[in-house]
């Protein structure tokens, strides 16, 4: 176990992996008694990278008190994140353990989340990690990223209580000007939370692309709630609001996709969600000259195309005919005109020579330079 202290870490590495082979081979008893000299080897200043991880390895389940004091120490060292995960099998530890842990983290946001990630396994000391979670956000502006990624690891009932607040800090950090990185930060535990929470859903509070944004990533995850995304939200409401609204094209497309890529209730998916104007604005957002855009829009018709009701929807849009010679993105043009063409209606809507063009192989258009400029293809 010495030679683990070897300053060279190709040798520290094995050690560690044969100290802790041999230890799962010891009885009970024996296994006390490893673990209490190891105790105090690093008492006595043993303190190589690999022995503290072997210090939470093999003290992971040992539930004396000796080692949970040792696996206490470790929790703001390089191996702070093992050690939190070991301790998470002894008891609670007790208020005034986590004040402590409080203080010795000093102004270090990665330490107090520790001491909550700690605090939040436990029902008993869940309040005491709630209220420090949000005196965190507040006070540690500038790791207000690392607090939130970290924050996505904690029960959903404790990220839930905090909720209400998060949405006023998180007004707070915009009106402040923090990037958009902040916003994301925000919005990826927030879906987090719905996705894992099982029974919550979101509620649009002002934020709408916010509330689009997360209802698009619900629907990729959990595609079995569409029936309340419709009867216990303004979803619908809020998609057809913004329909025609440039500056929302790109979220409402987004959104359109994930419900008729993802839907479990096929039979009316498009009637009860696409706008009924809206075919117009996709067929003009698909020759944008944005090249998301137009992918976007592509890739947003092509889910369409899975449902016969939707041809109703295009016969009046001027240039949906020649979607297929549009510039840019060909491969997605030919599945949209081959998935169209095999709906059982579309001969009859669109007549026997566009349906033959469609079913057909497609040449290969020529991007139109008045709308796929260089600018298009800059990375």
């Amino acid at each position: 176990m010495r030679a683990i202290d070897n300053p060279d870490d190709e040798i520290q590495e094995p050690c560690r992996r044969l100290c802790f082979e041999a230890f799962q081979h010891l009885s009970p008893a024996d296994k006390i008694r490893a673990t209490g000299e190891m105790q105090k080897m690093y008492q006595n200043g043993l303190s190589a990278k690999h022995f503290r991880f072997l210090i939470c390895e093999t003290f992971d389940g040992m539930r004396t008190e000796g080692c949970r004091k040792t696996l206490m120490k470790l929790l703001f060292t390089d191996v702070g994140v093992q050690a939190c995960k070991a301790l998470k099998s002894y008891k609670a530890p007790s208020e005034r353990d986590l004040n402590e842990l409080v203080i010795n983290a000093k102004d270090n946001a990665i330490h107090i989340m520790r001491t909550i990630e700690l605090a939040a396994n436990y029902e008993e000391t869940q309040k005491f990690a709630r209220d420090t979670i949000l005196d965190a956000i507040h006070l540690f502006s500038r790791d207000v990223l690392a607090i939130l990624k970290m924050m996505g690891s904690l029960p959903y009932i404790i990220v839930g209580t905090c909720i209400p607040i998060l949405r006023d800090y998180q007004k707070e950090y915009e009106e402040a000007g923090y990037t958009m990185l902040v916003y994301g930060g925000f919005l990826k535990l927030y879906t987090r939370y719905y996705v894992n929470s099982g029974d919550k859903l979101p509620v649009c509070c002002g934020d709408e692309s916010f509330f689009l944004q997360t209802c698009t990533l619900l629907m990729t995850e959990r595609p079995e709630i569409e029936d309340r995304l419709r009867n216990d939200t303004s979803l619908m409401r809020v998609i057809d609001k913004n329909s025609s609204v440039d500056k929302m094209q790109d979220l409402i497309m987004d959104c359109l996709r994930a419900i008729l890529d993802n839907s479990l209730l096929t039979q009316d998916c498009f009637a009860f969600w696409f706008p009924v104007s809206y075919a117009h604005k996709l067929v003009v957002n698909a020759d944008d000259p944005s090249k998301k855009t137009r992918e976007r829009a592509l890739k947003t018709i092509l889910a369409t195309a899975k449902h016969n009701d939707s041809l109703e929807f295009y016969k009046g849009v001027n240039n949906f005919n020649q979607i297929w010679s549009g510039p840019g993105f060909t491969d997605i043009r030919e599945q949209i005109c081959q998935r169209f063409a095999a709906l059982p209606s579309f001969e009859k809507i669109y007549g026997k020579e566009i349906a033959k063009v469609w079913r057909g192989s497609i040449e290969r258009s020529i991007p139109d330079p008045r709308v796929a400029t260089d600018y298009d293809f800059i990375c």
